[in-house]
């Protein structure tokens, strides 16, 4: 499952940046806005998505250190 969201934050990270640099390139006010805004979505979507990566991942660290431990571990 990290796998797949690892692919995710990556896949998301491309958009984002696809859609900074086309928003630089539209002429257009609102096509700028629009690009605008879903470089920024993007971007938010992927911070979300790395701060809920990092706690599955540190909560799995924890899981596997207290089946190795004698269920004393502090998490």
């Amino acid at each position: 499952m990290v796998d797949e969201l690892n692919r995710l934050l990556e896949d998301l990270h491309d958009l984002q940046t696809y859609w900074s640099t086309e928003s630089k390139m539209r002429e257009d006010e609102s096509g700028k806005m629009y690009a605008d805004g879903m470089s920024h979505g993007f971007k938010y979507a992927a911070i979300a998505l790395h701060t809920v990566l990092r706690k599955y991942v540190a909560f799995e660290l924890c899981e596997s250190e207290r089946a190795d431990d004698d269920g004393n571990f502090p998490c």
